[in-house]
């Protein structure tokens, strides 16, 4: 179990209710980066967390990004 999977999963669930943009998605999954980055480097952005985890859930195919859109794939 990795310590991303609670905040994969609510970004899986913010895009599957509808959120689709980065801005949208960051505020739907504040809780979730701040648990995350309270115990990370303390110079990394909290929006920094939500693109990694955006893009590790692209390239395992869970979730796609076309048009400015990030959508379930």
């Amino acid at each position: 179990m990795s310590k991303y999977d609670h905040l994969d999963d609510a970004i899986i669930d913010a895009i599957g209710s509808g959120t689709s943009t980065f801005t949208s998605i960051c505020a739907n999954v504040d809780h979730e980066v701040r648990v995350i980055a309270a115990d990370g480097p303390k110079d990394k952005p909290e929006c920094r967390y939500v693109d990694a985890r955006l893009q590790a859930l692209r390239k395992q195919g869970l979730i796609k990004f076309a048009k400015g859109h990030w959508s379930i794939a």
